[in-house]
Formats: C-alpha cells, structure tokens, sequence
C-alpha cells in the first residue's frame, strides 16, 4: 500500500511538470528542449526534466527522480545538465518547493547584458522580493553555476543567470512558474527597445520530426525607449507639490558582445547558454 501511494505521488509530480513544459512553449518561455523544471517530492527526492527532450514531447514516464545528491532512482533518461542547479536551491532553500529555469526573451536579454532587473514594477517586491540580480557566468551544469546562483538569489525568488537566462524558485511548481512570467513581464508586448546585436539561427526537431528554424539576437546593447513609472518597494513621503513626474528609466550598458566571453561552448543539448 505504501508502495502504491508513493508511486502516486510521483506520478503527480510528474504530471505537473509535463502540463508546466508544455505551457512554458505555448508562452515561448521556452524553445526545444533549453531551460529546465522540477518539484521537490520530499526532503530527499525530486523529480526534474530530462536532458534533451523537447517539452512538446515529454510524457511522464520521461520524468526522471532523482536523489539530493543527484543519483537517478527512476525514470530510463539523463536527468537534465542542470539538476546541480536546482539540488542547490533546494539543499540551500527549505521553503523551495519547484524550480523553473526558462531562456524568456526579455530576461535572456538582460541576463546577456549582465543587466540585474530593477524593481520597477509592483510584482517584482512583492512576489520575488526587489530587484533580479545577474549571478556570474559559469558554465552550464557547474558547481560554480549554482554557487553563483545561490548568491544572486540572496532572499529573493528569482535570479538572472548570465549569459543563461532566469532561474525562479516557488512554493509549488505554478508559483515557480508565476514568478518567472513576473520577471518577463518587466518589458512588455508593444514596448519600445532598441537594441545592437547579431543574429544567429538554430533548429531543432519537434514531437512529430518536423525541423523547426529560430532566429536569436545576440545582444551586445539594449535601451528601453517605453517610460516605465518606477513603483517603490515601501511607502514612502508623498512628493512636494512642486515636485516634477520621474523621467523615463533608461538601460543602457557597455558589455562586450557574447562572443567575447572567455568559455568554450561544450554545453550539454538541453541548456545551452547563449
């Protein structure tokens, strides 16, 4: 009996982490098989993607469980390149209950630009905490990725990975997910940017073997033209009558291009940095 009800709560863990993938693509949150999500089962186990699947064709039986130090006690696939990641959160969060790591555009962006994301909307103190802080390039699946990670996040639920994307910790896996739209939803549809980078165009199969093309931009520079009314993370004085409206918030930075980031590019297929 005990047997069956543990298999059952694994199953459901799974299942939610099928239905979250395939939101994340119809959202395009995520492309492929990039980015990563799990849910903490209990103090010892999770349960995390697969490495090089593609999210529109996962089942749960592709699931894979792994224990806190990373060993595989179900599911026939490799757990994802990132699972050193998610371990960390959870060994370093108790209240961490889901973890989601999506390559979003606008994060993505500003994840390249080693740009942190200011707390310039309601959502942002209220849900993550304050400001989305970039943790320092490290390769792909490293110790030193999650270390980095951990440190960016300080108290809050949401980090820039850079050069990475966004990674987003929840007390349950929707959560998780909520808190990473937050943080893509710092620049909007119809928003105004400009933007210096290079294209690159990649492909990937889909669940019915059909090639699919996607063209990136590699961003070297990026400004937002659209004002944004800065929200203040507490109540503060009421301004002087006198006082004039806040002008527009600009980012503007002088990083170096992507490609002149000193790595080698031996990421593994499900999450390859950019």
């Amino acid at each position: 009996m005990l047997i069956l009800q543990d298999d059952l709560i694994i199953d459901a863990a799974r299942r939610q982490i099928v239905t979250a993938g395939i939101k994340m693509v119809e959202q395009k949150m995520i492309a492929g098989s990039w980015g990563n999500l799990s849910i903490k089962i209990d103090t010892s186990r999770c349960a995390i993607t697969p490495s090089g699947r593609s999210y529109d064709s996962l089942n749960t039986e592709d699931i894979v469980v792994v224990d806190m130090q990373g060993n595989k006690i179900k599911g026939a696939l490799i757990p994802s390149s990132e699972t050193p990641l998610h371990l960390a959160i959870y060994n370093a969060i108790p209240a961490a209950q889901a973890i989601v790591h999506t390559h979003s555009v606008y994060a993505s962006a500003c994840a390249a630009l080693h740009r942190s994301i200011p707390a310039l909307i309601e959502d942002l103190v209220q849900i993550i905490g304050g400001s989305v802080d970039v943790a320092e390039y490290a390769l792909p699946g490293t110790k030193v990725l999650a270390e980095n990670a951990l440190i960016a996040l300080k108290n809050k639920k949401a980090a820039l990975l850079a050069n990475h994307g966004v990674v987003c910790w929840g007390i349950s896996l929707e959560t998780a997910l909520m808190t990473a739209e937050i943080v893509e939803k710092y620049v909007h549809k119809g928003d105004k940017l400009y933007i210096e980078g290079k294209l690159r165009t990649r492909n990937y199969d889909d669940s019915k073997g059909v090639k699919r093309y996607i063209t990136e931009v590699f961003v070297d520079s990026i400004e937002m033209l659209t004002p944004k009314v800065q929200q203040q993370a507490a109540p503060v004085p009421p301004p002087l009558p006198t006082q004039q409206p806040t002008q527009r918030q600009q980012q503007q930075v002088q990083q170096p291009a992507y490609q002149q980031q000193p790595y080698q590019q031996v990421s593994p297929p499900d999450d390859l940095p950019f």
